[in-house]
C-alpha cells in the first residue's frame, strides 16, 4: 500500500484500486462516500461514520481514517486496527494500531502487509 499526502487529502493505492480520503469524504473511482453507511467498491470495503471517520478493509488490512477531534468512544468496537490514519495522539494511544500514520506530517510512505508487527505501534511521521 502506498500513501501520498495531497492537497485534497490522502491518496492511498492498494492492489484492488486507489482511493482518496479526507475529513469529509472517501472517493474510489467515480464513487464518493460522504454519508454514513456500508459500501463495497472495487474490492474495497468501507464503513463510513459521521464526522469523517472511515473504516476501510483492503489488502487484508483493517484501516481507520479518523483525523478530526473525535472521542475515543466513537471508534470503540472497530476491533483490531492495522493502520490508523490520524493526527490525534490520544487516538493512537487508545486504539493501539499496528501502524499509525501521522497524516499532518507525512509526504509519501509504503506499507506492506507482511511488515505489520504485533509488537506495539509503529508511528510513521515523516
Amino acid at each position: 500500500m502506498t500513501i501520498e499526502k495531497r492537497k485534497e487529502g490522502l491518496l492511498i493505492k492498494v492492489r484492488e484500486a486507489s482511493f482518496k480520503v479526507n475529513d469529509k469524504s472517501l472517493e474510489i473511482g467515480d464513487f464518493t462516500i460522504n454519508s454514513p453507511g456500508e459500501y463495497e467498491i472495487k474490492g474495497i470495503s468501507v464503513e463510513a461514520f459521521l464526522g469523517g471517520v472511515f473504516l476501510i478493509s483492503a489488502e487484508g488490512m483493517g484501516m481507520v481514517y479518523a483525523n478530526k477531534k473525535i472521542k475515543p468512544k466513537d471508534i470503540e468496537g472497530f476491533g483490531e486496527v492495522d493502520v490508523l490514519f490520524t493526527s490525534n495522539d490520544e487516538l493512537i494511544r487508545i486504539v493501539e494500531p499496528k501502524v499509525a500514520v501521522r497524516i499532518d506530517k507525512i509526504k509519501k510512505v509504503v506499507i506492506k502487509p507482511e511488515s505489520l508487527s504485533d509488537k506495539g505501534t509503529t508511528i510513521i511521521d515523516a
